[in-house]
């Protein structure tokens, strides 16, 4: 007998974005493409309303008390870890269905999850849209891969072949009906995994046979590309971590222009995989290419595994000035080995080069990445905030990270119009 699911979603939300996250909306899709009867939690994880109260609150409001057979899946972030950490055992103390635990928390945590996550039935590591779906689908079932009781050790993680799960756009789990005033923007998945390993990074696919040959995704990509026209889009931010990644990436914006797509795109690129294919297939489009730069000394970048091949880099930002093509790039600072005066200099290497956009994040050490693991050895320390930064290390006192931070803040507030000169900002 097929169980109903209480789908829960914690997210980090900011004016303008869509009303449901997407990752949130492919997993509804696969369900109810499975005959499952969905009911949906969709909440702002950075709202000072949101409590854990008002979370089981929600989650029992779609409950029917004569109902057994439920099940609440919840998604566990780094935004929202705190708060799913405080609502499990308020859950777990008045609900008693089965709560499936997923999400990048889960996939790459190292430690033992029943201690992270007391109550927590069952944990999703990887792709969880097909494995939910069996999970919830058939209770008892032998579990699919990727999914594990508490105690148990670490399995092989789902995978989630994007051409085989059904498309939260087609199927009406994301409905294209923007509200009047509303900002016409969609995000938009159509590859997934990256080929790179930064050391900071969630960004791996977890499953190694991953591929990213897009196979079978033509159909949904053109079929979600006609529908994102016919309801009026104005921003596509394709969520890709690194999308001009060969011919798919010519594909898809030649597909979005045979389609009659006018409005802006967001496209996260890597220098190095800049090619004259790709610059030729923007013609015409309103775009911003987003470049994750991080650093231009190789010590810093090579603690962190995202080496630049600065000469590429440099050449990469010629072609897009003479192509009058608009572009920002990223900085990272509270690097293992950095220092405020590093830190400056990357930002005065973007200067020279008249980055029109140039923007600046401090290091996460997200749950299982390298750098998290290694942790110790640069002597990273972070703050208390709800995403914990990186404010000291052995190379930097906290001190010079706020002046890190100063300089960060005065790009956010010169972008598009920065100075020449790194003193102008400070």
């Amino acid at each position: 007998m097929s169980r109903r699911c209480i789908l829960v979603a914690l997210d980090w939300t900011r004016p303008g974005d869509p009303r449901i996250p997407l990752g949130h909306a492919s997993l509804s899709a696969m369900l109810r493409s499975r005959g499952i009867d969905v009911a949906e939690v969709c909440l702002p994880a950075n709202h000072s309303s949101t409590s854990p109260a008002l979370v089981v609150r929600a989650i029992l409001d779609r409950v029917d008390r004569s109902e057994s057979d439920v099940d609440v899946a919840i998604g566990a972030y780094v935004w929202n870890e705190p708060l799913v950490t405080a609502l499990l055992p308020r859950l777990r103390a008045v609900f008693s269905g089965r709560i499936i635990l997923g999400g990048p928390q889960v996939t790459y945590a190292t430690n033992e999850l029943a201690q992270l996550y007391p109550g927590v039935d069952l944990f999703v590591r990887g792709y969880a849209e097909t494995a939910l779906a069996s999970i919830v689908g058939d209770p008892r079932a032998p579990l699919p891969k990727g999914v594990t009781r508490p105690h148990e050790p670490s399995r092989e993680p789902a995978s989630g072949d994007l051409a085989e799960l059904p498309s939260p756009y087609s199927t009406g789990a994301l409905p294209l009906d923007f509200a009047p005033g509303e900002r016409r923007l969609v995000r938009w998945e159509t590859q997934r995994g990256c080929p790179y390993r930064c050391a900071f990074c969630q960004h791996r696919d977890p499953s190694p046979e991953f591929t990213r040959i897009q196979r079978a995704l033509a159909d949904r990509l053109a079929d979600e590309a006609r529908r994102f026209v016919a309801a009026g889009a104005e921003q596509i931010a394709v969520l890709d971590p690194i999308f001009n990644l060969g011919a798919p990436a010519v594909r898809t914006l030649n597909l979005l222009r045979s389609v009659g797509f006018g409005g802006h795109l967001s496209l996260q690129c890597r220098f190095e995989a800049l090619t004259d294919d790709f610059l030729d297939a923007l013609a015409g489009f309103d775009v911003c290419l987003e470049f994750g730069l991080q650093t231009i000394h190789d010590a810093e970048a090579h603690a962190v595994d995202r080496r630049n091949r600065i000469d590429v880099v440099e050449a990469a930002i010629e072609r897009l000035h003479r192509r009058r093509i608009p572009y920002l790039v990223s900085l990272i600072y509270g690097l293992p080995l950095q220092t405020s005066s590093s830190f400056r200099s990357s930002v005065q290497f973007c200067l020279d080069r008249a980055v029109p956009s140039i923007r600046a994040f401090p290091l996460m050490l997200l749950r299982g990445t390298p750098l998290e693991l290694r942790r110790h050895e640069w002597s990273l320390r972070e703050n208390d905030d709800l995403i914990p930064a990186v404010i000291q290390s052995s190379t930097f006192t906290t001190a010079e990270w706020l002046a890190m931070s100063d300089l960060a803040a005065a790009l956010r507030f010169s972008e598009g119009r920065h100075p020449l000169r790194v003193e102008e900002l400070e």
